[in-house]
This record gives structure tokens, C-alpha cells and sequence, in this order.
């Protein structure tokens, strides 16, 4: 090892090894650092004499203060060289010293005048706002005080000084007194006072202004003279009108003039306070209370204080005033430095005692500028030592380090300081090592600050950034357009920033933030950029979470991108790169570097490969990724996770554990680390350690939301923008017009879906489960119906990690009815990614099928070119043509029987048709409608298949393969079929749908009514409605129902099977006046009155057959009061124009039923009904509408009925009311409560009607299908 070391590294190994303490030195004070900074809410800060210096050398050290009074009282030792000055102290001590002068002067306040002659005032020069020093006449002017405003701005718990100096509570935007607070209370009365006295002025005036219609004689011998002038004197003599107001000098003037100028006056003086009032009101909450007495300390962490511990100094500005004199009560003294002072401090100051003890045994501490050597100091640090080290033996030790020395000095500190710091359990932090470069003691402070307020959110480091620009009140092009801002402000800004990945969690839609971006888009336009504005704007796009082409033209981002490339800071090419990243992440345009191997850049490929469906290149990625940052392990594993990989124990326990603040960069970084976890719970579902766990993470997340009121959730975040998708919309035409997007026009709901949107991608989209936390259904719709078009993509990644069955169907309907033609170019692309995704073994079987869902729909508009090969080698690898019964999803199978009947492919037909009649006797009712799809695709069987079919006939013994027979009967001789059917066992046929398939074989070969009618009078399934009565009571069970109205049609019902029939409507009919007088009949869910209109119609269809036709009258009578009862409704038409689909859907149905019985010519109303709904758009049943409608119309037994009645001119309107959905420039957006392909494919049947009498629609005749719809 050590010849390694000499040959790598050119050193012997003792060089080695005291790098390598060196090294592990400034490891542990980075670690300091980054301890402080994670914990800087919850840390106080102490301040000496030593940080004020930062300001001016003016402020004087404890030594320096006593200078002056060493060579006053020790003069004579001095001059005849027996003692110098710090031989002086070291004889006597600085408290024996101030004592010595006290006493010889004879009274305290002496050295109480003195301290004051020698420290410096910092005075606010508030028409600049800056800061002035005075000490004595002479005036420093503009000093440096960003020290002490970035550590108040740092918002740390309190702060604590022995200070006598105001370098800390001069700032009035960020401290307030006592005395404060007082005049800002009086300011409200003073307001109270001014709207009052100015509501009499404005008064008086219009009285006076009314004067002018009376005459002057009018005027004198009225009573009003003399209101007039008492009230005229009562506005004179207020004391608010007299402080703002020299009435001295008003000779000449009117009584008017005076009112209207004691009336300006007032105003402005009420906009004075006002605007300090608001002033308060905007900063008192992060502001610090100057507490220098005990009576001003309270209990517990409402509101930030600065602890003023041995006196603070007068205001000595107008010295004729009386001041007030005494600290803390004691009016013998106003500065704690004698040996007096210490003695009695613990007698006099016992709350300030009591306050010091307390927090400094339990909270953490920073200690700045300050030698610790103070004699009040030392005896607090001792008694909590005394306490801590009991504690210690029995607790881990570890916890009580929680205080920090922040040695400024460019060396170490000497050996005795140093084991004083380690003896009371005080960790010292070199900032000389972790900052080398820097020159002193301020620098070195500046560098430790700016490194703290980096790990501070984003939210916290821009307050009040946005609104410093100020823009001109131009905003056209034709004049120049200029923005003035803060160059060091946007510096300081941007450096604190620069290197957060976090800073994009900002607080969300801030006002002055998106002004910015509105307005700076002139300047931009303009061609005005520098790199402050280029800086600002990058920063604003982040936090405003909005990709750079929806803020920008294409031309205007080509414009900052050659900015950006011309400037040589590296951070705006990085900042810049990030930002263009994200949006071709969401383009889907994104391509890797393979030189950058940055844990964001891996991110950034996991992310594409979601978005693309590929999750073995998912899986590949997360495999070899091994971040070293705790907030990219949690990503990781979170993705592995939803990749259905088992995960480690020891990486579970790692993410789960609650990890020290200091190991994430900022207190944002760690709060969405915690939070990302919780989302895990899909995966561990009834874990006791997990839930455990999660109690304790949400114990931290509430422990860091109250001690960092700036960091933020990530579920408020999305909360707060959701609330943006909620946001109600102008009412609009049905049909909407397709969308643009830009920034200066998008809605703010369309920019809120995009912020989603956006802010997701930079998360890494993480695990579905997460989504379920933080979003609704509703917001997911939301989000992909705004930005599919634009973002097709991410949007269909996103909505895919919701498995809701509704919501996966509407978004399916979005992309393949959309009008867009970027989505029309990406949807074969997007089809084949995820029918190659649906084999993955990486996607669990739930999110599987919402990708089948997706596909269902898909197929209807991408041709099978594009799919055809990729969904063989799915049916294939799938086992798709073999069903597993107990399998809970099953649109895979529905998907597969529509691919193969779309894909048109004979050969592969005959490969299943092939599969399933091998399966003989294993043969299920799956098999048979896969059969159905394949045999649409071919013309004949082959002989080999024809044999396998008359195997199957000979051995036919379920229900199953007589399905499947059915299905093949055109495919073989007849004579053949006939004789099968004529042996087959009839308890194979007992299926209702079987019933109906030898109905119509009937209905060609007559031989088979009388076995079509025996089954029918066998059946358990006619008139069944599932209603039974036992011991009395009515029970309910599900049925099926045999369509007696086909089967009537096919063959006459006559003999046996008649009387059966009839015999039946009675018994049933009985049970449903039962059932519906029981008491479970509100919270039955079923609706028999199809079946009763059935009934009906069999009634009137065999009217003439019975011979009690007063029965007959009776039981019609019973079935249209029923009818009633059951449904709701009389008739047909109020089925029809109802609000619910099933109960339209229910009414074609029954008109289709009495059709057949009645006539077409007797439904009428009911055609013309179904027509204006068609037009109208206005029902739920839109679908089953079109569909029957446009089957009537063509059917040619109908055709008459239709003329004569001039529905030709109804379909005109029809396929004009729906050309603008398929075509035209600005063709419309889908947004019919049914399927596109269902309507293109009727109305071009109607047009094609239409054509028979020469009225075709042009535009219809010439329209090109998009849909390769095929019914199954």
C-alpha cells in the first residue's frame, strides 16, 4: 500500500497520511456547515463584539473599549514603563477595571456615558436606504451591513448578543421593539383619527360649495352662520389638522382653499402611515423582537427575538429629550460591565438567567464573534455541563453536540480555548479550511453564509426578488422597452440558487414573478439582453415551472440560446441546458450525452424511456445507476419498485430511514425525500415496519414544516396547483375550437396543467403510487385533455399511471379522435410502444390493461401496417388465444379479438382458428369469440380444418364446442351441419343464445321449428326475470332471458311453447306486482320494463289466439301499468328525451321490439325524437342513436316509410351538423359523448343513402375514412 501510495501520488506516507487528516478536517467542518445549514430555523446564533467589526473597525473589543479608562486611571504605571496595557488587564480584569472607574467616579452612569461616547450608532438613512455610522461628529457614510441583514434574513430561531450596540435591530424591515409596536398600534388609531377628521372637511366643503344658492342677507340670518363656523373651528382646533397643517400662515385664503389643503395634507400624512403600517404588516412576521427587558420575554417559538443580554445602547439623537435610562428595571445601570454588574446579575435578571440556561442545554447554537470567555457566560455553559454530562452516561452522546464555535481567525485556536469549547460540548468549525482563498475574517463569514443561505428554499431566497424590477409602463414594440433592477441583488440571487435543483419548488402563481416573465418578453423581443436579465429570466422560467417555448417564440428562444452560448459564465450554460432539457423531455426530443454521467442526466433517460413505454431500457438504466446523492437513491428505488423488482432489504430500510438533514443539500431536498416514500405503501401493503416507518418520516416532515415555514410540501405544492385546474371556464359552443398555446394567451388553467406537467418531469415521475397522493382522477384528465396535443407522450405516460377503467377509456378517446395532426403523426409510433410495452415483465398485469385499454382504441385509427408484426409477436408471447378464467383482467382478450379481425391477415386467422379446434374437448366460450374474429378474415376452410370440424361434430360434449360449430356452419356443407344438429343431444342446447341460433337455422330449414319450439317451451329462460318467491318473501337472483321477440319473428310461436308463453306473463307478472309492493324493491337495482314491453308485444302479437281476449285485455292492461311503475315513464318518448343512457338505450331497444309488432309507421314521433337528438348532441345514448338511426334510414324494408315522410332533408342536417368534427381548417375537437369512428362510419352509410336520390353532401362524398372501424 505504500508503494502504491508513493508511485500515485509522489509523497512518502506521513505526507500522505497528513493529507489525509487534512483532508477528514475539512470533511467534518463541510459536515459542520452543512449540519448548520440544514438546522438554521431551528439554531440561535451568539454574537460578540468581534462580528460587529465586520462593519467597522469603530466598534471596539472589550479590550479596546477599556483603552481610554486604562490610561486615565493607570497613567502613572504606564508612564514609567512598570506595566503596559494587557499587563493592566491581566493584573486587575476587565471587571475589576470598570469597577475601579465606577468607583473613583463615583456613580455608575459614568461609565455608562463613557461606553456610549465610544460606540458607534448605526442610523438608517431612510430616503437611500442605507446605512450611516456616527461616533461622535464623525460620520461614516454608506457602510457595509449586508453581514448583519443576510444572518436576519437567514431567519434563524433568535439571536443572542452581549452587544450594547443597535448593529443588529436598526433594521426596520426586519426588527421592531416594543416601542415599535406601540406606535404602530397608535398609527391605527391615528388612521381612525385622520378618516374621521377628513370625513368632516369633506363635509363642511359641500355644505359651504351649497351656500353658493343663498344670498348673502340669507346667509346671515340664518342659524347656519353660526354651525357652519362652530364646526369650522372644531377642524381647526384638531390636533391631527394642527400637526399637519400651519394655520398661522393661511392669511388671504378662504375658508374653502383652507379646507381643501388641510384636506391634501391629512391624505398625505394618512398615506405616510399607511404605507409604514403596510410596511409592518408585510415583514412582522419573519421579523425580529428586540427584547431588552425581562418582561418582554415569552414563552415557546411564536415569533423570532433578539436577546439584547447586558444592555442596549440609548438613542442618543436628540439629547434635550428625555431618555430613558436602566436595563432590565434596574435604574442604577444600563450596561452589565462591572464586577458589580456580574455579581448581581443572577439576583436582578433572573428571567434572562433562567432564559439563558434553558436554551442553551436544548437548543442549537452558532456562536459568532464572541470569545465565550464572559464571566455570565462561562457560569451558564457550566450549569448545563453539569446536566449534559449526566445525560451523556445514559443517552448517545452524539446528541448533545449541537452547538458550534465559527472560528473566523485564519489559525487554529489555541489548545485551552479549545478543550474549554470540547469539554462543554462545543464543536469547533474552521472556517479558514473550508475556505482558503478568502482573505479575512469577513470574507470567510460571507463565503460560511452564502454556503447556509444556499441550502435555504428558493421561496425564502426570493422573497421580495420579483418585485424589485421596474419596468417602464410601455408595452408595445414601437417604443424602446427598459427594465431597472438590483445588479448585486440578481447576483446574490442567482449564486444562491444557481446550484439548487430545487429552487423550481418556489412558492407557486407568485403575482410579481409572472409579471416579471410577461414584461421581460418585450425586452427580450427588443433585443436588449445582458446577463443580469438572462440570469432573472432563466430564474423565473424555473420557478415558474413553464418550459422556454411556452414563455418564448421560437425566434425569441434561438435569441437567448446564441446569448447564452456568447457569454462565458458557465453556470447560465448550465442553467440554460437544464431548462432546454426539461421541454424536450416533455417534446420527447430529448437525446442523451453519453460524456455526461451526472445522476440528473440518468434521470433524465429513465424519464424518456417511461415516456416511451420502454421499460426493459427502464430497467437497464436503474440497474446500473448507483447515485451517491440520498435524494437520487430515493428516486431510484422508488422506480425500481414500480418496475415489480424485488427490492433489497437493506435499500428498503435506507430509503425509510430518517436520515440527518446535513446529508441533503437543503431543507427542500430533504423534504421531498421523505415525502417520496410515503407513496410506497402499494408496494408494503400491511407491513408493520413499513408503517412504522412512516409514522416516522411523517413525525420529521411536521417537525421540519414548523421549524421552516419556507419549505415546501410537495403535496401543498400540487394542491395549490391543482386549485388552477378547477378554475371555472367561460361557457363555450359545444365543440370547442382546437388549441394554441402561448404564454401572453393560454389560460391560467392551461398553464397550470403545463407547471404540473413540468414540475413532474423534474421529479423524475417517481411511482404511480405517488400520483394517488397528490392527485385526483379528475386533475390527471385535466392535465392530458389540455396538453396531450402538445406533449402526446408524457401526457399518455401520466394518465397511464392512473388504472381507473373510465378515465384510461376518455383519455384513449382523446388521442384517437383528435383532430391534431401532431397526434395523428405520433399515435402509430405511441401504438407499437405500448402493445410492446403490454409484454413487458417489468409492468404488472392492472397497468397492463389500461395499456390495453389505450390499445382498444388505437386500432380503430392506426393502420394495421404500423402494428401488425408487433402485435403477432404479443399474441404470441402473451398467450393471448388461450384465456385463463380466474385471470381478474380481461380487455387483453376483448383487444385481441379486435386486432385479429382489423389486422385482415388470412393466414394468421387460419393459425387460430387452427389452435382452437386442436383444444377439442378443453374448447371455451373465449375460444369462440376469437373464432368469430378470425373467420371475418377468410373466405374458405382448409381441408384439414374442415376434417378437424367434423371430428369435433362426432365428439361434441359441451356447450362450448356447440358454439363453436355453430360459428364453422358456413364454412361446411349444410346437409352436414343438419345432421349434426338433428342428433345433438338437446340438453347442449339449452342456452338462450343457442336457442336463438336453431331459431334462424329454423327460419332456412323447417325440419327445425318444432325442435326451435320445444326448446323455447322447455327453457327455464322464458319470461325469466329472476324474481322468486320463498316462504313468502320475494327473491331476486340473476338471469339470463331468452329474446322472444327475435325468436317470434324467426318462427311464429304456436302450440305447446304458445301456451307456455302465455301462461308464463301471468305467473311473472304476479311476482313483479310483488315484488315491486316489497320493501326491497327501492334498493333493487333492476329495471324490468323491456321485459314487460316484451310481454306486451307478445300479448298483442297473439291476440287473436287466446280466447279469453278479456284476460288477454286485463294482462296488456297490468303490463302497461307496470311498465309504468317500473320505469318511470308512460311511453317511448320519455324513454327517449331522458337523461340517463341506459333508459334511452332501453327505449330503442323497445322501439326496435315494436317495430317488428306494430309497424314502422306507427313510431313516427319516435324517429323524429331520435333525429333532433342526433343534431342536438343533447343525449347520453348518443352512440346507440346514431347507430339505430342510421341502420333504419338504409334499411331497405324501411326505405319507404322514410321518403314519404322527407327524412332525406333530416340527414342532410345531420351530416351537416357533423362536418365540422372531421373536416374543415379549423376543424373541431371531439367532444361528443360518443365514439368518433362509430360516427364517421354512419354518417358516410347516410351519405351513401342520400346518394340513391341524388342528395349527397359534397363534402361528405369526397371525405376519406380515418377509422379502420369493423364491428365484431
Amino acid at each position: 500500500m505504500t508503494k502504491l501510495w508513493k508511485r500515485n501520488y509522489g509523497q512518502n506516507t506521513s505526507d500522505v497520511f497528513s493529507i489525509s487528516l487534512i483532508s477528514l478536517f475539512m470533511d467534518n467542518n463541510k459536515n459542520y456547515i452543512r449540519k448548520i445549514g440544514s438546522d438554521i430555523h431551528s439554531m440561535s446564533f451568539i454574537i460578540g463584539a468581534g462580528f460587529s467589526k465586520n462593519i467597522s473597525d469603530k466598534y471596539l473589543s472589550w479590550g479596546e473599549l477599556l483603552q481610554d479608562m486604562i490610561h486615565e486611571m493607570y497613567a502613572k504605571e504606564m508612564r514609567s514603563g512598570y506595566m503596559n496595557e494587557w499587563e493592566i488587564i491581566n493584573k486587575y480584569g476587565y471587571l475589576g477595571i470598570a469597577s475601579e472607574y465606577i468607583r473613583r467616579k463615583g456613580y455608575h452612569e459614568a461609565i455608562d456615558v463613557y461606553i456610549e461616547q465610544r460606540t458607534p450608532v448605526l442610523i438608517c438613512n431612510d430616503e437611500e436606504g442605507k446605512y450611516d455610522l456616527k461616533l461622535g461628529k464623525e460620520v461614516l457614510k454608506d457602510v457595509d451591513v449586508s453581514l448583519h441583514r443576510t444572518l436576519l434574513n437567514m431567519k434563524v430561531k433568535n439571536i443572542y448578543t452581549f452587544n450594547y450596540d443597535n448593529a443588529l435591530d436598526v433594521y426596520r424591515d426586519l426588527t421592531y421593539t416594543s416601542e415599535r409596536a406601540r406606535k404602530i398600534r397608535q398609527s391605527d388609531s391615528n388612521l381612525k383619527q385622520i378618516d374621521k377628521l377628513q370625513s368632516k372637511v369633506a363635509s363642511l366643503k359641500s355644505d359651504l360649495e351649497s351656500l353658493k344658492d343663498l344670498s348673502s342677507e340669507e346667509y346671515k340670518i340664518s342659524d347656519l352662520k353660526e354651525d357652519l363656523d362652530k364646526r369650522y373651528e372644531e377642524i381647526v382646533s384638531n390636533p391631527v389638522a394642527q400637526r399637519v397643517y400651519d394655520f398661522q400662515d393661511c392669511k388671504g385664503k378662504t375658508k374653502k382653499e383652507i379646507l381643501d389643503e388641510v384636506y391634501n395634507a391629512t391624505s398625505l400624512y394618512r398615506q405616510q402611515i399607511l404605507e409604514s403600517v403596510i410596511q409592518w404588516n408585510t415583514h412582522k412576521q419573519d421579523a425580529y423582537f428586540v427584547v431588552k427587558k425581562s418582561g418582554d420575554i415569552t414563552i415557546g417559538d411564536a415569533r423570532r427575538n433578539i436577546f439584547k443580554l447586558h444592555g442596549s445602547l440609548r438613542t442618543l439623537d436628540i439629547m434635550d429629550e428625555h431618555i430613558d435610562y436602566g436595563f432590565d428595571y434596574d435604574n442604577h445601570t444600563q450596561y452589565i460591565i462591572a464586577q458589580e454588574d456580574y455579581d448581581s446579575y443572577n439576583q436582578k435578571h433572573e428571567a434572562f438567567v433562567d432564559l439563558m440556561r434553558i436554551s442553551l442545554l436544548k437548543d442549537a447554537y452558532c456562536i459568532i464573534g464572541f470569545s465565550c470567555d464572559d464571566p455570565n457566560f462561562l457560569l451558564w455553559i457550566n450549569w448545563v455541563k453539569d446536566i449534559v454530562d449526566r445525560e451523556a452516561a445514559a443517552n448517545k452522546e452524539e446528541n448533545f453536540w449541537n452547538k458550534y464555535f465559527i472560528n473566523v481567525d485564519n489559525e487554529e485556536l489555541d489548545p485551552d480555548k479549545k478543550l474549554l469549547l470540547h469539554n462543554h460540548y462545543i464543536r469547533v468549525v474552521d472556517l479558514y479550511k473550508v475556505y482558503p482563498t478568502a482573505s479575512d475574517r469577513k470574507e470567510r463569514l460571507l463565503a460560511f453564509f452564502d454556503d447556509i443561505n444556499k441550502m435555504q428554499t428558493a421561496k425564502s431566497i426570493t422573497n421580495d426578488f420579483w418585485e424589485h424590477f421596474d419596468f417602464n409602463s410601455n408595452n408595445s414594440l414601437q417604443e424602446k422597452n427598459t427594465v431597472v433592477y438590483d445588479k448585486k441583488k440578481i447576483d446574490k440571487v442567482w449564486n444562491l440558487t444557481k446550484d439548487n435543483p430545487f429552487s423550481f419548488l418556489s412558492k407557486p402563481f407568485e403575482y410579481y414573478r409572472f409579471y416579471f416573465l410577461e414584461r421581460i418578453r418585450n425586452v427580450i423581443k427588443a433585443r436588449l439582453m445582458d446577463e443580469s436579465i438572462c440570469k432573472s429570466f432563466l430564474m423565473a422560467a424555473n420557478q415558474d415551472n413553464l418550459p422556454l417555448d411556452v414563455v418564448l417564440d421560437d425566434d425569441e428562444v434561438a435569441y437567448i440560446s446564441d446569448f447564452v452560448s456568447s457569454v462565458a459564465d458557465i453556470s447560465l450554460r448550465d442553467n440554460y441546458k437544464q431548462l432546454t432539457d426539461e421541454g424536450k423531455l416533455l417534446d420527447n426530443e430529448w437525446e442523451a450525452d453519453e460524456s455526461d454521467n451526472t445522476a440528473q442526466s440518468v434521470l433524465n433517460q429513465i424519464t424518456q424511456s417511461l415516456f416511451n413505454f420502454d421499460f426493459e431500457k427502464c430497467y437497464k438504466l436503474i440497474k446500473h445507476w448507483t447515485p451517491q446523492s440520498q435524494y437520487y437513491q430515493t428516486i431510484r428505488f422508488m422506480i425500481q419498485a414500480s418496475l415489480r423488482r424485488k427490492v433489497k432489504v437493506e435499500e428498503l430500510e435506507n430509503i425509510l430511514t430518517v436520515h440527518e438533514s446535513h446529508k441533503y443539500n437543503n431543507d427542500q431536498e430533504y423534504m421531498v425525500a421523505l415525502e417520496l416514500p410515503l407513496g410506497l405503501h402499494e408496494y408494503f401493503w400491511g407491513d408493520k415496519n413499513f408503517n412504522a416507518k412512516s409514522e416516522a418520516i411523517q413525525s420529521k416532515i411536521e417537525e421540519i414544516v414548523s421549524k421552516n415555514k419556507d419549505v415546501m410540501r410537495l403535496s401543498d405544492y400540487f394542491t395549490r396547483l391543482q386549485k388552477e385546474l378547477r378554475k371555472e371556464e367561460k361557457v363555450k359552443p359545444l365543440g370547442r375550437s382546437g388549441r394554441t398555446m402561448t404564454f401572453g394567451s393560454s389560460d391560467s388553467v392551461t398553464l397550470g396543467a403545463i407547471r404540473l406537467l413540468q414540475v413532474l418531469v423534474k421529479l423524475g415521475f417517481v411511482t404511480r403510487n405517488m400520483f394517488a397522493r397528490w392527485f385526483s382522477n379528475e386533475s390527471i384528465y385535466r392535465i392530458v385533455e389540455r396538453l396531450y396535443t402538445f406533449y402526446p407522450y408524457p401526457c399518455l405516460y401520466l394518465a397511464s399511471q392512473c388504472t381507473n377503467k373510465d378515465l384510461s377509456r376518455r383519455v384513449a378517446q382523446l388521442y384517437c379522435f383528435s383532430s391534431s395532426k401532431a397526434i395523428q403523426k405520433a399515435l402509430p409510433d405511441i401504438f407499437v410502444k405500448t402493445l410492446r410495452a403490454c409484454s413487458s415483465e417489468y409492468l404488472s398485469e392492472e397497468r397492463k390493461n389500461t395499456l390495453y385499454i389505450y390499445a382498444t382504441a388505437f386500432i380503430k385509427c392506426v393502420h394495421p401496417k404500423h402494428w401488425k408484426k408487433e402485435f403477432m409477436t404479443l399474441y404470441k408471447r402473451q398467450n393471448l388465444g388461450n384465456r385463463n378464467e380466474r385471470e381478474f383482467y380481461e380487455t387483453k382478450y376483448s383487444f385481441a379479438q379486435q386486432a385479429v379481425v382489423y389486422m385482415n391477415d388470412a393466414s394468421f386467422s387460419h393459425e387460430i382458428i387452427d389452435s382452437i379446434l386442436d383444444k377439442g374437448a378443453d374448447i371455451t366460450h373465449n375460444d369462440n369469440v376469437l373464432l368469430i374474429a378470425a373467420t371475418k378474415n377468410i373466405k374458405e376452410l382448409s381441408k384439414e380444418q374442415i376434417r378437424k370440424v367434423y371430428f369435433l361434430m362426432n365428439n361434441t360434449k359441451n356447450e362450448p364446442q356447440v358454439f363453436i360449430l355453430f360459428n364453422m356452419r358456413n364454412f361446411i356443407p349444410k346437409r352436414k351441419f343438419y345432421d349434426w344438429l338433428e342428433h345433438l343431444d338437446k340438453k347442449l342446447l339449452k342456452s338462450p343464445s343457442l336457442i336463438l341460433a336453431v331459431c334462424h337455422v329454423a327460419r332456412q330449414c323447417k325440419r327445425f321449428e318444432n325442435l326451435a319450439l320445444s326448446l323455447l317451451e322447455e327453457s327455464d329462460y322464458l319470461w325469466s326475470t329472476g324474481i322468486n318467491e320463498q316462504d313468502g318473501h320475494i327473491v331476486v337472483s340473476d338471469t339470463l332471458s331468452i329474446d322472444v321477440d327475435t325468436f317470434d319473428r324467426d318462427i311464429r310461436i304456436i302450440g305447446d311453447a304458445e301456451i307456455k308463453a302465455f301462461n308464463l306473463i301471468k305467473t311473472e307478472l304476479a311476482l313483479l306486482e310483488k315484488a315491486q309492493r316489497s320493501r326491497f324493491y327501492e334498493d333493487c337495482f333492476q329495471d324490468w320494463s323491456t321485459e314487460v314491453y316484451s310481454m306486451k308485444l307478445f300479448l298483442v302479437r297473439h291476440y287473436n289466439t287466446f280466447e279469453d281476449s278479456k284476460e288477454v285485455d286485463e294482462l296488456i292492461k297490468k303490463c302497461e301499468h307496470l311498465y309504468f311503475r317500473i320505469s318511470g315513464q308512460n311511453n317511448l318518448q320519455e324513454k327517449l328525451i331522458h337523461q340517463e343512457s341506459y333508459k334511452v338505450e332501453e327505449g330503442i331497444t323497445e322501439l326496435m321490439k315494436g317495430v317488428r309488432t306494430y309497424g314502422i309507421n306507427h313510431f313516427l314521433l319516435e324517429y323524429e325524437i331520435i333525429a333532433n337528438l342526433i343534431m342536438q348532441h343533447c343525449t347520453q345514448a348518443l352512440d346507440m342513436c346514431i347507430r339505430h338511426f342510421s341502420w333504419a334510414v338504409t334499411y331497405k324494408k324501411y326505405q319507404k316509410f322514410f321518403v314519404s315522410h322527407n327524412f332525406q332533408t333530416t340527414v342532410l342536417l345531420i351530416l351537416h351538423v357533423y362536418k365540422p368534427y372531421f373536416m374543415g381548417k379549423d376543424m373541431e375537437e371531439w367532444n361528443l359523448n360518443v365514439d368518433k369512428n362509430v360516427v364517421e362510419t354512419n354518417m358516410i352509410k347516410m351519405n351513401k343513402w342520400l346518394k340513391e336520390f341524388g342528395l349527397t353532401d359534397s363534402d361528405w362524398e369526397k371525405y376519406k375514412p380515418v377509422f379502420y372501424y369493423k364491428e365484431l
